[in-house]
């Protein structure tokens, strides 16, 4: 090698190397979402692209990133789905609930239950209408999700 070359390599090599959390990169409602999983539970699945647009405009609202959020479908939604999930939102009419959330009714918090938190509202297509759902809704997203 040839003595510029020796000179670099010595300079390159004896400089600190940093590392840089990721974690420390993002702002702290990323790094409190990232460490959460989502489970979105719908009436149907796949949904209209109307219902789509919709979910994704609340995911977005309630700074919940796509990447931890699971969608299926209440014909697919078992007891055991909820596990390891930190979130449920249900987006189903009312009568499709499981029956340990049916009582509670839509556009509410149900209570915590095995570490899960609970959001029931209604079906995508009914919630698109009811500017007063919408509302409900909002302030139990901002609550989990943004406080």
């Amino acid at each position: 090698m040839s003595e510029k070359s020796d000179i670099f390599y010595e300079i390159l090599f004896s400089q600190p190397i940093f590392v840089i959390d990721d974690k420390a990169a993002l702002p702290s409602e990323a790094v409190h979402n990232a460490s959460q999983s989502v489970l979105v539970v719908c009436s149907r699945w796949p949904l209209f692209p109307q219902e789509e647009e919709l979910l994704s405009k609340i995911l977005q609202a309630a700074a919940i990133s796509p990447a931890i959020v699971k969608k299926i479908s209440i014909e697919q939604y078992q007891p055991a789905a909820r596990l390891n999930k930190s979130h449920i939102l249900f987006f189903v009419h009312p009568e499709q609930l499981p029956p340990e959330l049916a009582t509670w009714g839509a556009y509410v918090q149900a209570p915590v239950y095995e570490n899960t938190h609970v959001i029931i509202a209604n079906d995508l297509s009914a919630l698109a209408t009811d500017i007063g759902g919408k509302r409900k809704l909002w302030d139990l997203l901002k609550k989990l999700f943004l406080q």
